[in-house]
């Protein structure tokens, strides 16, 4: 039997609506310079920039077709192409869905522009069908259809109660990819939900299969994952992912010692999320801390974070380490490899306890923090708890 494709087949899915399938997954406006066959929004896979994806319907009389100025290397690409990528298929895959509308029944919605603020967390109705997905998707995680999902995640190193703590969920995969929950549509993989300061402020997928191995619902926002544990904390660790996070955390609680018990855990989620953290919301979990000890991967891609937080949070210490075996570049390697994290953050500490840079001075940011707040600072001294800033009205 013939593995090739109807040409007509292939046909009829180039033929399916790109500009429909597109805006699930993003805001597109209308160019109006172009006579309205043109629209520009975030790009669905590298949402780097307000305007970098551009669709036209049939500029030129070429047809439908899109591009993204970061991540499709200049080329104009098919909608066989937007729904690869999308789903993580191989050609013939993308064309039987599409050429069968295997996915849902297109709803277009073109609106105008949106401010893409991070100030502040999706709007109140956007959380409550977020919570809809989150408890769906934990319920899927714990019942008969989430064993390879739990499986795969206790390999990582993660147990139930962690996973119970942070809300961990599960959606399993379906024809297209991805599920339509609440009004969300939601990829399907493990699902992890960022709450902050009782707030959702994104719910992310850990997809099994596609270029683009993490995905956010539309119109969640950059945060600091698990930021409620920096409140009450004097020190914190803080990580490139949410996996390495959770697992330092879950390692941290069995510390007889309740300095490392105590310690703070973050995220920004990405290793170039801290660009698109608002500081004027999430200074206020930072500035109190006397440490934080910066514990991203190993693998070199990182410096330009690692030097961010440096900057931001005034007492950072950098902490590298020699991964056990070769390959190995995150924590979730170093434990998986029977290194122990808790030695390993607390060892962090200790030597940003007795790494004192002098003369101390204090990032612009945080003294236009201060000064914002109506505050002055009355003193700034370094002693062996580390940095204390004292401030007056």
């Amino acid at each position: 039997m013939s593995n090739r494709l109807d040409p007509h087949l292939i046909d009829q899915a180039k033929n399916y609506d790109l500009l429909s399938l597109a805006e699930r997954y993003t805001t597109l406006k209308r160019v109006a310079s172009t006579g309205g066959g043109e629209y520009q929004g975030a790009c669905p896979f590298c949402p780097a920039s307000k305007d970098s994806f551009s669709l036209q319907l049939n500029h030129k009389g070429k047809g439908q077709r899109w591009h993204c100025r970061k991540c499709s290397n200049g080329y104009w690409l098919t909608v066989i192409d937007f729904q690869m990528r999308l789903a993580g298929q191989k050609f013939k895959d993308a064309v039987i869905d599409l050429a069968g509308d295997h996915l849902p029944a297109p709803t277009r919605r073109v609106i105008p522009a949106e401010d893409t603020t991070q100030s502040e967390p999706p709007s109140q109705d956007w959380q409550a069908r977020a919570r809809e997905v989150i408890a769906t998707c934990e319920s899927n995680l714990w019942g008969d259809h989430g064993e390879p999902a739990r499986a795969w995640l206790h390999d990582r190193g993660l147990n139930d109660d962690t996973l119970q703590r942070w809300h961990i969920g599960y959606l399993p995969r379906t024809d297209t990819g991805w599920q339509k929950i609440a009004g969300h549509v939601v990829p399907c993989g493990i699902i992890i939900p960022c709450e902050v300061n009782s707030a959702i402020w994104y719910v992310k997928t850990r997809r099994a299969a596609g270029d683009q191995k993490f995905q956010q619902i539309k119109g969640g926002r950059v945060a600091l994952f698990m930021g409620d544990t920096l409140i009450k904390a004097r020190e914190a660790c803080i990580t490139e992912g949410e996996f390495d996070a959770m697992l330092l955390w879950q390692c941290l609680q069995h510390a007889t010692n309740e300095r490392w018990r105590s310690l703070g855990v973050t995220t920004p989620g990405a290793k170039d999320n801290h660009k698109k953290l608002d500081l004027d919301i999430w200074a206020r979990y930072l500035i109190h801390l006397r440490r934080l000890v910066i514990m991203y991967d190993q693998d070199g891609e990182s410096e330009e974070a690692k030097d961010y937080w440096r900057l931001i949070a005034g007492r950072a210490y950098v902490h590298r380490w020699t991964n056990i075996n070769e390959g190995d570049k995150d924590l979730t390697d170093f434990h998986k490899s029977g290194g122990r994290l808790l030695d390993l953050a607390s060892f962090g500490v200790t030597l940003a306890e007795y790494h004192d840079p002098d003369p101390i001075e204090l990032p612009e940011v945080v003294t236009s923090y201060i000064a914002d707040a109506g505050l002055q600072i009355a003193d700034c001294e370094s002693d062996s708890e580390g940095l204390l800033i004292t401030v007056t009205h």
